[in-house]
């Protein structure tokens, strides 16, 4: 199956990506639609004020609504062949300035994802709004990170030297 990457622009310069059937389009089924309906929907998660999660599946104009709040958010990009989600966070800043992270670009680069990860804790525990707005993927292909994290031995040896 050939796979296209929809790329969007959301409230407050987020970048929205969803990924489809090759085959998919006006009045057929994409595969991050999860009504039937034949509209792509991204599943999303909003910070509360106690840091708790809310999760649903947001229409893009949706989403855009709840991003002009200006809360923190983990969005569900995609899934891999292998069934594991594509995440993004998205943190508002107090500027109009952006920036984003992007973390397992090569999948088997294990140190990226640690790096990313500790970036969303600590920007999660923030007691105020970053300077910049952030958008972290902390692992781009997370399938490849699952193989590599299978055989910890062979991390950083001669054979799989830079993936750590």
């Amino acid at each position: 199956m050939k796979i296209q990457l929809h790329i969007g622009y959301l409230a407050a310069g987020l970048l929205f990506l969803s990924f489809a059937d090759r085959n998919s389009g006006p009045g057929r089924n994409s595969t991050t639609d999860t009504t039937g309906n034949g509209r792509p929907l991204v599943n999303a998660s909003f910070a509360s004020a106690e840091h708790n999660l809310k999760e649903r599946f947001y229409t893009p104009e949706d989403l855009d609504i709840v991003l002009e709040q200006m809360q923190p958010a983990k969005l569900q990009l995609g899934k891999t062949r292998l069934g594991l989600s594509v995440n993004a966070w998205y943190f508002p800043g107090r500027s109009d300035k952006r920036a984003l992270v992007i973390g397992g670009v090569h999948g088997s680069e294990l140190s990226s994802i640690e790096v990313a990860q500790a970036l969303v804790e600590k920007l999660m525990s923030a007691e105020e709004k970053p300077y910049y707005s952030v958008i972290v993927i902390p692992a781009l292909f997370p399938d490849n990170a699952a193989t590599a994290m299978k055989v910890p031995e062979q991390t950083g040896s001669v054979l799989n030297i830079g993936r750590y």
